[in-house]
This record gives structure tokens, sequence and C-alpha cells, in this order.
């Protein structure tokens, strides 16, 4: 694509950054990494920034608030939890946005002289604060750690999940003895997790040779790595619990620790079949070794053999199950209850080839989880995930890769040589747009343009034409 994209990975590439935040008041803690009292913060011109970017076709047109950057302090929106390798960040949090500034001055004797952070919570509908928390990160002279924004860096903040899967913020914090920070140990920090509305979820702290590097699934730290398992550890106490090391290095199917799968035989002549493997028992969970395949590949099937089949994720607890006869290039989807395998819908059947390569296989699915728009081998098809029902596909020659969806119904794809929106459940076109909102929970989403953060209201997708 050959226009400027300004987009909200703006905030992962290391440039120095800072908002005007509004001045607010979290709960009251005197310790740890848990709240701090609010101090003065900068504040947006009188007019305010201004939204320069092309208007979005699932937002409204004017924004609710807005938050201006300068150059200083340095802020930036977290990044996944459980994933401390990527540059991804994500600036919502259910009903909340969240930014982490570092402290001006802080770190400035050089190594071994703590860094200090500060991360806000901000209402999605209003910009107002709810809370903010303070990280305290320090390196000492001969651990060789590094702290900070930088990549390859520990971060003070991600955003996660709690153990009941719901949003939460997670603050990584390694307090400095007073007086004496080169008596600091540096396999220590303490891991904290907060809900939206900045209330304590649970906090332990963790030892470990890079213990601020460390990630979270659903409320548990990795704390070890092994050639078959892996060890987490409960935030908020409790035991410490082996997992299922995926082989191949493949990510869990499903939310959580999830799935993985493998490809088995009984050696009876009848083909391999797909077991499904929960990686917190390390057992089978189900299989398709005797299940019924829908009917378009069971007239394809030789008597006696069975089909083949693949698992990929689909949202929360649900799993796109595919189907496909050596005899035949179609390839039928169906929505599967993950942990039990059992068959929700029966969906539509793509034709893929015997050569085309899937490489870059994709589905996005609206928040509700009920429309799925699927990328198989190159082909895109929308659906109905609850009942299977086909919506649309593209026309012949108008080749899309879905990226997105809002909550309002609009598509986010990419089709060469441009990026446009479309209505999800018709397919129809709509406008372009810069970058793909993140949404919140409550009917709002994010855009950062030409140094601010930007708030605005969902709005739902355009019946006809571009909107």
């Amino acid at each position: 694509m050959t226009k400027d994209k300004r987009t909200l990975l703006v905030f992962a590439s290391g440039t120095a950054l800072a908002l005007g935040l509004t001045t607010g008041c979290g709960p009251a803690e005197k310790t740890g990494s848990g709240p701090v009292p609010a101090t003065a913060q900068p504040s947006a011109s009188a007019k305010g920034p201004v939204y320069a970017g092309l208007p979005d076709p699932g937002l409204q047109g004017q924004p609710v608030w807005a938050r201006a950057i300068s150059g200083k302090p340095r802020t930036v929106c977290p990044g996944p939890a459980e994933d401390t390798k990527t540059t991804a960040t994500r600036c919502v949090l259910g009903d909340a946005v969240v930014l982490t500034e570092e402290v001006p001055g802080s770190g400035a004797g050089g190594e071994g002289e703590p860094q200090r952070f500060i991360t806000r919570l901000l209402d999605a509908a209003t910009g107002k604060q709810r809370a903010e928390y303070e990280s305290v990160m320090s390196v000492v002279p001969s651990s060789g750690l590094r702290t900070g924004f930088n990549e390859g860096s520990s971060s003070p903040s991600a955003v996660g999940r709690w153990k009941d899967g719901s949003p939460a913020l997670l603050i990584r914090s390694q307090p400095v003895p007073a007086g004496a920070p080169t008596d600091q140990d540096p396999s220590s920090a303490v891991y904290t997790m907060y809900s939206p509305a900045g209330e304590k979820l649970g906090s332990s702290e963790v030892k470990n040779e890079h213990p601020l590097a460390l990630p979270v699934v659903d409320g548990f730290v990795q704390l070890k790595e092994e050639p078959e398992k892996l060890t987490y550890r409960p935030i908020g106490g409790g035991a410490d619990i082996p997992v299922t090391k995926i082989p191949g290095g493949d990510k869990p199917i499903g939310p959580g620790f999830g799935y993985y799968t493998e490809k088995k035989d009984d050696y009876d002549g009848k083909g391999r079949f797909l077991a499904v493997i929960d990686r917190l028992t390390g057992k089978e969970a189900w299989t398709t070794r005797e299940m019924t395949p829908p009917s378009p590949i069971a007239a394809h099937l030789r008597p006696g053999k069975r089909a083949d089949t693949e698992l990929l994720p689909l949202s929360g607890n649900r799993a796109i199950l595919l189907w496909h006869a050596h005899t035949s290039d179609a390839v039928v989807m169906t929505t599967v209850e993950l942990a039990t395998g059992r068959r929700v819908a029966e969906g539509p059947s793509i034709d893929l080839g015997l050569m085309l390569q899937r490489l870059d296989d994709r589905t996005v699915v609206s928040p509700d989880g009920k429309t799925a728009v699927s990328q198989l081998g190159g082909k895109v098809v929308a659906w109905e995930t609850e009942t299977g029902r086909e919506l649309w596909r593209p026309k012949p020659g108008k080749d899309l890769r879905p990226m997105a969806q809002s909550p309002g119904g609009v598509l986010y794809a990419e089709q060469s040589p441009d990026t446009k929106g479309f209505n999800a459940l018709t397919g129809i076109p709509l406008s372009p747009y810069d970058d793909i909102p993140e949404f919140t929970g409550n009917g709002y989403g994010t855009l950062m343009n030409d140094g601010a953060l930007f708030v605005f209201r969902t709005a739902p997708a355009p019946a006809e034409g571009k909107s």
C-alpha cells in the first residue's frame, strides 16, 4: 500500500510521546505497585486536538474526547500480558483506556538507579482518570537487564485477563530499598493485576532470572520453561501448576491455556484422526475418531475411510473444525464447542483447489461472536457461526483480506491497493480507513492521529454505499 498510514502502533515504535490527561483520583494505596495519589497533569489546549484522518466507517464523525501529545514525558500504550516479545500495543482495557508514562528524571543517575513509571486508567466515555499506578523498575549493574519501553526490554505494564477471563491490567514493579539501590534483589519483582474499574484483583512476588519480563496468562505468571512443560504461578496466591508445552511452539487454541491438536492413527486402515489436547491436564479432551463428517464431505469419502480434519481458532470457547475429503477440493467449516467437540453448526464450503497455499488463513469474528469472515487458501466467505448460514462472498476479482470487525458490524479489510470497510453482514463496500480502531466494551473506539489519541463512539455499519 502506498498511502501514508497513521497507525496505532506509533506507540510501539519507541518515539517519545506524552498525553495531556485529565486530573483524577484512584483508590488510595500507600505501598507496593498500587495506586498513588493523582498528580497535576498537562491539559490540552483550549481548542483541543483536531482529528485530521479519514472518517472511519465504524465510528461516529466527531470524537467525544481527545488527548494531545507532546514530546515529554514519554508515554505508550501497554503491550499484551501473554506475549512479552511482541511490539503490538493495547490501549483499551474493557471500558477504559490505558496509558503508561515514564516519570521525568527517574533513572537519571545511570545504571542501577530506579526508573519510575505511572500507568493511568482513563474512563473511555469521558477521558477522566479512574486510577493511576506507580511501577519502579531497577537494574543493578551486574544483572544485564534492561527496563523501559525499548524493544527487548522489560515492561512496567500490560493488558491481559484475570482468572475468570475478564479484562485486567498488569503492573510489574521491582521496589528498591530506601537509600540503598544496589541492595535491591535483581531476581525479585511484584506482579499485580487490576480490574478496569481500578480494583486490585491480586498480587504476588516472583523470583526469576528475568523477573520483569515474564508472560502472564489469565492471572498466572509463567515462571519456568522446560522441554515438555511450562510452570505457572497464580497471582494472588496458590500452588504452581504445570502446563503442557505445545510441540513446535504453536499458539494454543482458545482462551487461557487453551488446547492444541495432534494427528493420530489407530492403524486400522481408516486413516488418521484429530486429537484435541487440554493443556492443563495433558489429556485428550476429544477426538474426531468416531465423528460423522458433514454430508458434502461424506459423499466424497471412500468406504471405511476417515475425512481429514483441522481445528482453527474462532472466538471464546468455540472453534472451527475443517473437514476435507482427499477426493475433493472442497473444505467444509463447522462450529464446535472447544471443550467437547460438540457440533454447533455446519458452515459454508470453500473450494481450495489441490495446490493452494494456506499460509495466511485467518478468521475475524464480531465482538459478540456471531458473525465470522474467514479466509482459507485465499478464498473468503462471511457466515453466521451459530447457524452456519453463508452471508456473502467477494465478487470475482475483488479478493480481500479480512482484518477485524467492529461492534457495529463493519469489516475492516485490505483490498489491493487500499484498505476499505465493508458491511460485515452484506459485503457492501464502505469508505476507506486509515487505521483499525481499538474498541472498548461499552461502545467506543480509539484512534491515534497527528499527535493525539482520539476516542469516538462506535457507529452501525451503513446499509448501502460508502459511509
